[in-house]
């Protein structure tokens, strides 16, 4: 006869009859208690040695009938019943653990405990601080609550004559598995946070250095963008400095799970070492996932990617519909920006922001934008949902322009010699840096609303256009001032020099 056979006659028959000399195996039938400062032991084995489960789940609040009558060494062995326990007991934590190696009481506590003695299944928790191993569980006619606070302040620990019952359970040869599993998952996220990480720090040092420069034209005219470029970097190189971080904890991590060999037998103690830090290695993970998204987020708001389009072609230079005299000029848009700036994107990018970031149907939206290129920074642009002023400057604007309804330069070249200034990638001197594209791997099964954050994710910020010569112009949405004359309140000032040159 099996002890499982015996678990079942019991749940069918409330009490089993042993005949013939049979003799059922008994879990927790021998046990030497603790004494003389020494742990004791359970069918000869002491606690906290080996590890026999791997987790535990809530069984309920129940009155387990076992605390009376299936305590064959502790307070009630006066009313243990042999045949009612088929020969099992139950295992007191605070019996076999010696009084100075006890822990304040917590479910975890209890399991720590129970899992390491021999062929149980079951653990409960009663009186707020005692803790109790056993094979089976018989439950019993009980009135109470399970309403006692645990004395180690986790969770609640039974009642004065209810249990808090759980059930253990082992994945056989999944322990090795699952820290492979976990390893390797680190090792994907690690690359994604590692390469985000320079992906999110150029973009907010980009916006930064593009911000200073754009400062120190000291025009007034684009005084207030170029505030509001260092303040959209701010953000952006917090979201890196939270990914380069987590790089570290990433590899501090990583070294600690190198140092130890999980294969074969773990002792309590390593085994405990190991799943602390799976823990942590889950912990991670999910601050990754936060990372990776913030840092999306914020990527997304001022280097968008955006495809090859040629948005540009639906807007035209302002002082088109203004002067066409001063049609080919430099010009600076002052009013209400919406959104925020924009890195590294060249002119028909910027147009595409306008387009997809504040549609028609919203209250901000996007009918012009300012576009600004420099010499040895990356460009800016601004997106503008009202003008109200206007500042012009007395010098061609030296960038090729889409024109309404084709590819051509909006702006006929006046100056052909001076092809040669037409803004050009900052990967034609200096070099471009581009970002390597990353690999998304979906996260071990404890995650899965990873794959869907990563798979969400793309990282990629290159430098923009850049130009020999500072240049500016402020572009307005064609269909919206075709046959229209803006007007502004603030005025319009004309400067008789370039954008950028004082």
């Amino acid at each position: 006869m099996t002890i499982l056979s015996v678990a079942a006659a019991l749940k069918r028959h409330g009490a089993l009859t042993l005949v013939g000399g049979c003799k059922v195996q008994a879990p927790g039938g021998v046990q030497a208690l603790a004494g003389g400062g020494q742990d004791g032991t359970v069918d000869n084995v002491a606690p906290h040695m080996n590890v026999f489960k791997d987790g535990f789940w809530d069984v309920g609040c129940k009155s387990d009938q076992m605390v009376q009558t299936g305590d064959r060494f502790g307070d009630n062995k006066v009313m243990y019943a042999e045949q009612a326990s088929a020969n099992t007991s139950i295992v007191w934590y605070g019996e076999v653990v010696e009084r100075d190696n006890q822990k304040s009481m917590t479910p975890t506590v209890c399991f720590d405990f129970c899992r390491t003695v021999p062929d149980m299944q079951f653990f409960g928790l009663i009186h707020g601080r005692d803790c109790y191993c056993e094979h089976y569980y018989k439950t019993t006619i009980g009135d109470g609550v399970c309403d006692l606070p645990c004395d180690g302040g986790e969770g609640i620990c039974g009642g004065q004559s209810m249990s808090s019952l759980y059930q253990m359970h082992s994945c056989e040869g999944g322990l090795q598995q699952d820290v492979t599993d976990l390893f390797s998952d680190g090792e994907a996220m690690f690359a994604e946070v590692q390469g985000a990480a320079t992906t999110t720090q150029d973009a907010g040092n980009a916006m930064q250095a593009s911000g200073d420069k754009l400062e120190s034209y000291a025009e007034g005219s684009a005084s207030s963008l170029a505030q509001e470029a260092k303040v959209a970097a701010g953000p952006v190189v917090h979201a890196a400095d939270d990914l380069l971080d987590l790089t570290g904890e990433f590899e501090a991590k990583g070294a600690e799970f190198d140092a130890i060999d999980i294969e074969g037998e773990l002792d309590f103690e390593t085994r405990k070492q190991v799943e602390n830090l799976m823990e942590d290695g889950k912990a991670l993970m999910d601050a990754g996932e936060q990372a990776l998204a913030a840092g999306d987020e914020w990527l997304h708001k001022v280097s968008p990617e955006v495809g090859d389009s040629d948005t540009g072609a639906t807007f035209v230079p302002i002082m088109r519909q203004v002067d066409t005299e001063f049609e080919a000029k430099q010009s600076v848009c002052g009013g209400e920006t919406t959104g925020a700036p924009k890195v590294g994107l060249d002119y028909d990018g910027c147009a595409e922001a306008c387009d997809s970031e504040q549609p028609k149907q919203s209250s901000t939206y996007c009918w012009a934008f300012q576009y600004i290129t420099f010499p040895d920074a990356d460009p800016l642009c601004f997106l503008y949902s009202d003008i109200t002023e206007l500042t012009t400057y007395n010098c061609d604007v030296e960038m090729e322009l889409p024109s309404i309804g084709g590819s051509a330069a909006f702006l006929e070249r006046k100056h052909h010699k001076k092809k040669k200034h037409a803004i050009r990638k900052s990967g034609e001197e200096p070099a471009a840096k581009k970002e390597p594209e990353h690999t998304h791997r979906a996260l071990m099964a404890s995650h899965p609303s990873s794959k869907f954050i990563l798979n969400s994710v793309h990282f990629k910020y290159e430098a923009g256009k850049r130009s020999a010569s500072p240049q500016a112009i402020c572009s307005v949405r064609f269909s919206d001032v075709n046959g229209v004359t803006p007007k502004f309140k603030d005025g319009r000032t004309d400067i008789d020099r370039c954008f950028g040159q004082q």
